[in-house]
Parts: structure tokens; sequence; C-alpha cells
């Protein structure tokens, strides 16, 4: 899976070249995907990886208009370290990993669980008292979702497209600094009822990283209004591909008062604490 910078390095070169060669302003699907391709190889390539990004959701129809806001931060060093923390209206979540070690924590209950795992899978216990074997990562985002956030896995931002063009290049603000990016459009199809619109999303990607520093996307509409479709905001704060990620960022550490239970959904919630 981690075949070193060779590849990424590789793809980023032909992409230049490519792109150095475009005719105008007008792209086709071929020279996006190109684009595409790049960053995936740089996600997928990746020795390590550390990002944060604030989330927006925004919903418009008749008669009613709201946002929400949440935040992330998801940092891996293959094959088997992660940390991820979500931050949401609804509630928030840590998950650490240092490889043999996985905790699990609930700040608003202050209830953890530390399991020993195999280095890239992890059992837990969903709340129809089965266990489940998931990859660790596939896993952390799963919980991500499961308190509405998405976080997303640029390594396959190239697969399955059923469209996808340069919209602009454009410089955008990042960490006080103005970043040339290309402004591309994708277009999925739709997993739901044909009667769905396409899946699209919108990337800013950073024409020298080829990373992707903002991402858009409309999700399915809820409920009967066809209009009533929220609308998602990925905004990258921080981005760091290939840099040092100390230790003990994988090692946790129980806040005072929580209290470690061997699963939340279980009957017995007895458990001690630190």
């Amino acid at each position: 899976m981690w075949e070193g910078v060779s590849e990424m390095s590789n793809a980023i070169l032909a992409a230049l070249f490519v792109l150095s060669h475009l005719p105008g302003p007008q792209r086709d699907a071929d020279q996006a995907a190109s684009i595409l391709n790049t960053v995936a190889a740089v996600y997928r390539t990746a020795r390590s990886c550390y990002l944060e990004a604030n989330v927006t959701a925004e919903v418009k129809s008749s008669g009613f208009e709201g946002k929400m806001h949440s935040s992330f931060v998801w940092a891996v060093v293959p094959p088997a370290r992660i940390r991820m923390e979500v931050k949401s209206m609804m509630m928030e979540v840590v998950i650490v990993s240092d490889g043999p070690n996985f905790w699990q924590y609930m700040p608003q209950s202050k209830q953890y669980t530390k399991k020993h795992s195999e280095a890239a899978t992890i059992t837990s216990r969903g709340i129809d008292s089965r266990d489940y074997i998931s990859a660790k990562d596939e896993y952390a985002r799963m919980m991500a979702v499961a308190v509405g956030v998405r976080i997303p896995n640029f390594e396959d931002i190239a697969n399955g497209l059923k469209e996808a063009r340069i919209l602009s290049e454009e410089a955008l603000e990042f960490n006080g600094s103005s970043v040339d990016c290309y402004v591309i459009e994708t277009v999925h199809d739709s997993s739901a009822a044909a009667k769905d619109p396409p899946f699209r999303q919108t990337y800013w990607i950073d024409k020298t990283r080829f990373v992707v520093l903002r991402e858009t996307h409309t999700s399915m509409r809820v409920g009967p209004d066809p209009d009533m479709a929220p609308g998602f905001t990925t905004t990258f704060t921080t981005v760091k591909i290939n840099e040092p990620i100390t230790d003990d960022l994988f090692v946790f550490v129980p806040p005072s008062g929580a209290t470690e239970v061997k699963d939340f959904y279980g009957k017995d919630q007895a458990g001690k604490k630190r």
C-alpha cells in the first residue's frame, strides 16, 4: 500500500507536463482527471498525514434557513497509528490507535474504551450487541459520520467519476497566505433512487502540493422538498503531508474523572475511573 514517494513524484511530474501543454483555459475531462489522480497518489503514498478542518452544513428552503458548524482532526501514520477528534453540534468523539491499543472516548459521558487489537482492524460491539470487525480507519470515519461529520478520503478522489472538469483557477487564502488552486467539479452517480440528482463535489486543489484545501458538496435531499438538500463546505486549516508527527499524539491519556467501560452499548457499564 505504501510504495514510498516515488509514485507520488512521478504522478505530479506527469500532471505538470500535461497541464503545461494545455491549449487554453478550457480543460477536458481527461485533464481534470489527471489532476485528481495526482491528488489521490499524494494521499495514498503519504508516510504521514495530519489534517484539521472546519465543516459548515447549510440548508436553505422555502421558509427555512439554517447552518451547523463542526470540526475534525485527522492524523494517520501507516499502518496503524490514527487519531481522530470530531466536534459537532450533536456530540464529540475521540479515537486513538497506537497500533496494538485502540481507544475511543466520548467527552459528554466521560466514558472511554481501551482494546487490544490487530494492527489494522478493530472488533467493536454494535447497538444490536453483535461484534463487527472493521479496518481502523474505516471505523473511525464511520463514527465521525454517526455524529454528523464526514471526513473525506482523498485517496479515492478519482474513483468512480462520471464527470470531471476544471471550473477555474483561483487564489485561496490558507493560513495567512494566498495559494493558487485548481477548482475542479466532479460528478458521481447517486447511489440513491434515480429521482435523486447526481452527487456533485467541488475541490480547491493546491497547484503546487496537489492537496485539497477546500471541498464542497450537496447531500441528498432531506424530506419531500426537492430543494431541501444540505450543502457542506469543508475548509482545511492545516494540511501536513509527510511531515513529522509526534508519537504522543497516538496515545490516549484519559482526562480526570473519565471512566473506562467495556463497551458503550453493553448492559454492564460499570468501569473504573481514572
